[in-house]
């Protein structure tokens, strides 16, 4: 498949004498995503961090975009935790992704908790943001919640 592509020329690119950048990880991650290969995109995660590389947001972000289905979203709640105890930054899609994981978790109280953070730490959300805070309020019923963020994209 095209995951097993992307790693045979990573490892076609090193037997040359180049070196992976953060960039060619990215890519990495984000080929085993479209393919569905969850661990395999850890192990892109881990190989990079083992030789030396810092990850990045798009890197972090294509991570937890990896584990948007409903049976792995304790996996991009921990790979947001992880991303943040690294010091790498949070934007807007970051912030969005990791709502939606607790979306799908049916944890509705940390997928507000994470709103709220995002705009102390300054990033604004966009439509997608308020669309998955909705969904996560509506799911558990919180009609008036779901009104109410109406009444503040307004």
């Amino acid at each position: 498949g095209k995951v097993d592509t992307v790693q045979a020329q990573i490892e076609s690119f090193r037997a040359r004498g180049g070196v992976p950048d953060v960039q060619t990880y990215t890519v990495l991650i984000r080929a085993c995503k479209k393919a569905r290969r969850q661990k395999l995109a850890r192990e892109a995660l881990q190989q990079m961090l083992r030789v030396g590389l810092q990850p990045n947001t798009q890197t972090y972000n294509e991570l937890i975009s990896a584990s948007r289905g409903p049976k792995q979203w304790k996996t991009a709640v921990e790979d947001f935790a992880e991303m943040r105890a690294m010091g790498v930054a949070a934007d807007v899609r970051t912030y969005t992704l990791v709502i939606t994981a607790y979306s799908n978790g049916r944890a509705w109280r940390r997928a507000r908790e994470t709103f709220d953070a995002m705009q102390v730490a300054g990033v604004a959300p966009v439509s997608a943001t308020y669309n998955a805070l909705m969904v996560a309020l509506r799911r558990a019923g919180r009609v008036q919640d779901v009104e109410g963020l109406l009444r503040e994209m307004q």
